[in-house]
């Protein structure tokens, strides 16, 4: 998470940083929010040990995803900030 604000912070022009932070952490706080729903329903519905199974399945699917698909074409843009 503190990668991820790091990286957001030092990408984002001066003028807008408050705000696009604000907007980032109002998006991951609202997704961890609705996705806490979501898992504990799914837990009361089919168990907590069917949850552990699943959540652990998409784990394992997310790093074969992000070994497979990555992003390219980045490597050589500068996000040192502009200080104007």
């Amino acid at each position: 998470m503190s990668s991820l604000q790091v990286a957001a912070q030092s990408s984002l022009p001066e003028w807008v940083r408050a705000r696009g932070l604000s907007i980032f952490i109002m998006i991951f706080m609202g997704g961890m929010a609705g996705d806490s729903f979501l898992w504990g329903y799914l837990a009361d519905m089919n168990g907590l040990p069917f949850a552990f199974v699943l959540a652990a399945a998409g784990m394992l699917l997310s790093i074969l995803i992000t070994w497979r698909h990555r992003i390219h074409g980045y490597d050589n843009i500068d996000f040192t900030p502009s200080m104007h």
